[in-house]
């Protein structure tokens, strides 16, 4: 992300807390949204939490992430059925789905109905077409 801000690699900081202050220095004053897809911890965000109010960072975790100050929470919680079914056609297509409904609303269950669980055991099924 640095080099993409401007930064030379040939003068890319060596230590992680550096990079984080030159990515702060970066994207101070820019218009930023930084979208993070399943950070594992805290930490993993920390350093890149932008240090300007124009810059926003959207993070999924399947952590809770509860020692981040100054955040907005937002859990997203089970799909209704219909929209977790929906998920799991667009992924594995309508086809398969409407071939073997209550296979799907099993697997659908499985999964407790959350979208990731949905949409990684669609994957699966989607390369497995047999």
């Amino acid at each position: 992300m640095l080099t993409s801000l401007g930064t030379d690699p040939a003068t890319m900081p060596a230590e992680a807390e550096d990079r984080a202050d030159r990515f702060r220095t970066l994207t101070t004053g820019r218009r930023l949204l930084l979208v993070l897809y399943d950070a594992a911890d805290e930490a993993q965000l920390e350093v890149l939490l932008a240090g300007s109010p124009t810059c926003s960072v959207l993070a999924t975790s399947r952590s809770r992430l509860t020692g981040l100050a100054d955040v907005v929470r937002t859990e997203v919680g089970a799909l209704p059925v219909q929209a977790a079914v929906e998920l799991l056609s667009v992924v594995v297509g309508r086809q398969r789905v409407r071939a073997e409904p209550n296979a799907a609303l099993r697997i659908i269950a499985a999964c407790d109905r959350l979208p990731l669980g949905v949409r990684l055991a669609g994957a699966r099924l989607a390369a497995q077409p047999d």
